[in-house]
């Protein structure tokens, strides 16, 4: 917390006695040390001034580091969905793959077929007997 140098001179003389507080208010009025008073009392505005410029930016930076993490958490979403229709789809494209294969054991290999006429496919399949 910042003291006024003020405040302090001001305790200090409530708590002189009356010769000695003379004293210090002729020191007081002096122009060298009005300078070094007036000096601190400019540095405590300004310290206080720089202090309510930051407090009255900080709800303008927390909205927009609010609205940095939304648009942030939005490309994650979206990565995510995009991941997970390629996953589907290399999936989908796996299983068709294995269909194709059992077909071609159950025609070729199995049936013995070497060209698709359709009563040795019909006997292959076992539709006909």
């Amino acid at each position: 917390m910042t003291t006024n140098v003020r405040e302090l001179l001001g305790d200090l003389r409530r708590q002189m006695t009356p010769a000695n507080g003379d004293y210090l208010d002729r020191l007081m009025k002096r122009p060298e040390v009005q300078k070094v008073l007036d000096a601190d009392e400019r540095e405590l505005v300004a310290a206080r001034v720089a202090l309510v410029t930051k407090l009255k930016a900080a709800p303008s930076q927390h909205a927009k580091a609010c609205e940095a993490a939304g648009k942030a958490h939005a490309a994650a979403s979206t990565l995510v969905e995009k991941k997970r229709k390629e996953l589907a789809a290399g999936i989908a494209t796996a299983l068709l793959c294995v269909f194709d294969l059992r077909q071609y054991d159950i025609f070729f290999v199995q049936g013995g077929l070497y060209e698709l006429v359709t009563g040795g496919l019909l006997h292959a399949l076992r539709i006909l007997k």
